[in-house]
């Protein structure tokens, strides 16, 4: 992989994902603050995960029919349109939650057409043995963004400029642009691509290529089994952020805790990354069902504590979520085929969100009727029911 390319990838991932996580902390403490209801933030999180899950087969098929650096390009300038949209709306108090969930949900769908095209590019100009190398600093950059962003963003929220914080946000995303000029698609990690024994998707209509790669998925237990676990870990993942900013707001707290709270977690995915760090390639399943262990432990203790000892729960549950994400998407792109990989990619991710909008809607209404930390005690607990069953399925297959 030439040096070049390399700086280029880093710089535009690091301005992206310090911009996702001061967004991710941002609109829904925003709509937290204008609305007074803890449904408010589950409806941000509720818009994304929808505008991540219901167009996945649409966004697999145009990222394997489409330059993916183009794609990528295209998105994250839609990406910064909605964001000054959203800034401009801030300014001049137009807080309708229903116009501010559309445009959230929006950004969403842009920032994960652009994450598909961007991890399909990525085997484009690196070998297959390096790609948890480099996921692995990726993944260190967006803990270390996590834990840096969160408390920044909370000690300038203070001040409750709001357009500041999103306007930050567009500049931070439209900079990261600068990481790919110049750069070209060739041939994937320097070799032709070749799908042996499966029909190559690109050359496969929408409906057609959608079938065939969920076939090879069900015939694939490991495939499979990255899919399910993390899907019905997602159930508790999705609401997971809003009600600890939720349970924050409720001890009286302002952004600043709310800040520590969210780093802390950050701060847990940052010290499991750098523990994967020390492993080869993916080849086993065990570490997904294990993460999915810590992070039920964590999410008990973080709904079972007050502040700040709630920290200690939420930088567990960081650190149990990284086998579901960096682990995970890595293993899968070592078992598809170069020419399925859009599809699979996108594929892995809409089903392990498919659930998260039943999680984002119990858990709101289970924070309205028992309150915010006992809705995260009872995720932390059927996290462990999860965990527990996936250890069995490894252990019997």
């Amino acid at each position: 992989m030439a040096r070049a390319q390399l700086t280029g990838i880093l710089l535009a991932q690091t301005t992206t994902y310090v911009g996702l996580q001061l967004f991710m902390f941002v609109a829904p403490w925003w709509a937290l603050g204008f609305t007074e209801s803890p449904l408010a933030p589950i409806g941000i999180f509720l818009a994304i995960t929808l505008a991540n899950t219901l167009p996945g087969p649409l966004v697999g098929h145009l990222v394997d029919k489409s330059d993916p650096l183009r794609l990528l390009q295209t998105a994250r300038i839609l990406t910064v349109l909605l964001l000054a949209v959203i800034a401009l709306i801030s300014f001049v108090k137009l807080e309708s939650i229903g116009l501010v969930c559309l445009l959230v949900g929006l950004v969403g769908f842009t920032e994960f057409l652009y994450s598909t095209a961007f991890f399909s590019a990525v085997p484009r100009f690196i070998d297959r043995q390096g790609l948890l190398g480099l996921g692995s600093r990726l993944e260190t950059i967006n803990a270390v963004a996590g834990i840096l962003a969160p408390v920044v963003a909370g000690h300038l929220l203070v001040l409750g400029n709001f357009t500041v914080a999103f306007g930050a946000v567009a500049a931070l995303l439209a900079l990261g642009l600068l990481g790919f000029r110049g750069a070209s698609a060739g041939k994937i990690g320097g070799e032709e691509d070749k799908s042996s024994g499966t029909e190559s998707l690109s050359k496969t209509g929408f409906v057609q290529g959608l079938r065939l790669s969920v076939r090879q998925t069900l015939a694939d237990k490991k495939r499979l089994y990255l899919i399910a676990i993390p899907a019905l870990a997602n159930v508790a993942m999705a609401p997971l952020g809003a009600l600890v900013l939720v349970a924050v707001h409720d001890l009286g707290l302002g952004a600043r805790e709310a800040g520590w709270a969210t780093s802390a977690f950050a701060g847990g995915v940052l010290a499991a990354t750098l523990l994967l760090a020390r492993f080869s390639t993916p080849r086993h399943l065990y570490p997904v069902g294990i993460s999915v262990l810590v992070l039920g432990l964590g999410t008990v203790i973080t709904g079972a504590v007050g502040y700040p000892y709630l920290l200690v729960g939420s930088f567990l549950a960081g650190g149990g979520t990284i086998a579901l994400g960096l682990y995970a998407r890595t293993l899968m792109q070592t078992l598809a085929g170069p020419s399925t990989l859009g599809k699979s990619l996108a594929l892995q991710r809409t089903l392990r969100m498919s659930l998260r909008p039943l999680g984002l809607v119990l858990a709101g209404v289970g924070a309205e009727l028992f309150g915010s930390r006992a809705a995260i005690a009872f995720l932390g607990f059927y996290l462990l029911i999860v965990g527990s069953a996936g250890l069995w399925f490894v252990r019997k297959t």
